[in-house]
C-alpha cells in the first residue's frame, strides 16, 4: 500500500486522526499508542521528523502494552484513556 497512513507514508495528521478516532470510540483503546510505538521501533527517524512523542519502554525493553497509559518523555503531554473520556468544555 502507498496511501497516506500506509507503512512508510505515515503523517502527523494520520496519528492525530487515529487519536481522535480512539477518543470517539471508533478505534480500540491503545490503538494510537501501539501505532506510535510501532513506528518508533520500525523507523525512528520518521517518527522524530513528524514529531511523535517518544514512548518509554518497559524494564524488559518491551514496548508499552496496548491500552496502557502512555509514558511520554520530556515535557510533552499525553492523553490517557481516562482523560480522553472526559467531555470537552465549551467556552
Amino acid at each position: 500500500m502507498t496511501g497516506i497512513g500506509a507503512k512508510g507514508h505515515e503523517t502527523a495528521n494520520h496519528f492525530a486522526a487515529l487519536k481522535k478516532a480512539e477518543r470517539e470510540g471508533y478505534e480500540a483503546p491503545g490503538t494510537h499508542t501501539a501505532a506510535v510505538a510501532e513506528l518508533w521501533q520500525r523507523d525512528p527517524q520518521r517518527a522524530e521528523r513528524i514529531g511523535l512523542p517518544k514512548l518509554e519502554r518497559g524494564d524488559d525493553g518491551s514496548a508499552p502494552a496496548p491500552g496502557a497509559a502512555p509514558v511520554v518523555s520530556s515535557n510533552e503531554t499525553a492523553i490517557t484513556p481516562a482523560a480522553a473520556a472526559l467531555p470537552e468544555v465549551q467556552s
